[in-house]
């Protein structure tokens, strides 16, 4: 960097040489940025799927208990109404 920074400041000035490295470094800023982003992104994803699963058996299970309260209600309806 040093060798192309003094090329630069020779041939074009101290201005377009600033230009160049605070460019530079911006691009290098945005780009850890988006790589700490795509990491979240994935952190949540996985959190997600994992909650997703585990809701979806929680709401199978749920259907389930349910499905046999209604029987065991039926039964008793029909045997309260046979008394």
């Amino acid at each position: 960097m040093d060798v192309s920074a003094i090329d630069l400041l020779r041939e074009f000035g101290v201005l377009l040489t600033l230009v160049v490295f605070f460019t530079w470094q911006g691009w290098k800023r945005e780009q850890r940025l988006s790589d700490r982003i795509a990491a979240l992104e994935e952190d949540y994803t996985s959190a997600l799927k994992e909650l997703v699963v585990s809701c979806t058996e929680v709401i199978a299970s749920n259907t389930d208990t349910m499905q046999r309260l209604e029987k065991q209600l039926g039964r008793l309806e029909q045997l309260q109404n046979k008394s």
